[in-house]
């Protein structure tokens, strides 16, 4: 299958009909996937991720292939071109609860993927073209990181 010719939109109208099934991300990281070709019990697999990774090289609905060890290998093709990490205030878990529903409410508006990693942390999938600041600028005290990319160790985001 030519998976060049996918777009958010026609995944987005098959996802709920795809199969879960779990996958390494990357060392020590494990998460969701929709298996979109394949078998489980073959295990060569195409898969669109289902969740955020801290793994810098994937990205929310990225299909990749995935193989009998269950490691996802070569990204077949990209939903969202970047990944930001986006740090907001968490002094209590009331406000940390506010701030990331405000984020993630905006990035819902902005049709972006957004997934909570930590208390004070969470992840972006959005567009080349989008001015992730100008999305989020109804909320105070935000960073964006701007240094996350497919070279980062995720372990300098937790």
């Amino acid at each position: 299958m030519d998976y060049s010719t996918y777009t958010v939109e026609k995944l987005d109208a098959q996802w709920d009909t795809l199969k879960n099934t779990k996958v390494r991300y990357g060392e020590g990281e494990t998460g969701w996937a929709k298996i979109i070709e394949g078998s489980e019990e073959e295990g060569n697999l195409i898969v669109a991720i289902a969740n955020t990774p801290l793994e810098p090289r994937l990205r929310f609905q990225d299909i990749v292939t995935v193989g009998y060890n269950r490691q996802v290998g070569e990204v077949l093709w990209r939903a969202y071109a970047k990944k930001t990490a986006v740090e907001y205030p968490a002094p209590d878990k009331e406000t940390a609860k506010k701030n990331y529903a405000a984020i993630f409410n905006a990035c819902k508006a902005a049709k972006l993927s957004c997934e909570g990693y930590v208390a004070g942390t969470c992840g972006v999938c959005h567009h080349e073209d989008t001015d992730l600041a100008e999305v989020l600028s109804d909320i105070e005290g935000i960073k964006l990181r701007t240094d996350w990319d497919d070279e980062t160790d995720a372990d300098q985001l937790q």
